[in-house]
């Protein structure tokens, strides 16, 4: 008898499962929509990586030409250049020719 009266039945408790399932329903959403948020971010990161690289390579470009510029500016050729151009002067031997107005 009295191991009979020790004995309780096993009673599911409703109650507790169902908060449990909509708790879990709950984080399972919340996670879903964070991820969905990360990788809205993670294509507005690649995008501006993206646009961010050109740049770089615009830079690059722009950073050679004023190098080569810088070089021609140091020879010899481009002062010949200027003076002819700015000045107005000729070297020896050439011959100047205006045009009529």
């Amino acid at each position: 008898m009295r191991l009979s009266r020790r004995r309780k039945h096993y009673r599911p408790n409703i109650f507790a499962m169902i908060v449990m399932t909509v708790i879990t329903v709950l984080l399972v959403c919340a996670l879903a929509s964070r991820t969905s948020e990360l990788e809205r971010r993670a294509e507005i990161y690649e995008a501006r990586i993206t646009s961010l690289n050109k740049e770089i390579a615009e830079a690059d470009a722009l950073t050679e030409a004023l190098e080569e510029e810088r070089i021609f500016m140091q020879s010899s050729q481009y002062v010949v250049q200027m003076a002819k151009n700015v000045l107005g002067l000729v070297e020896p031997g050439e011959m100047v020719v205006a045009p009529q107005q």
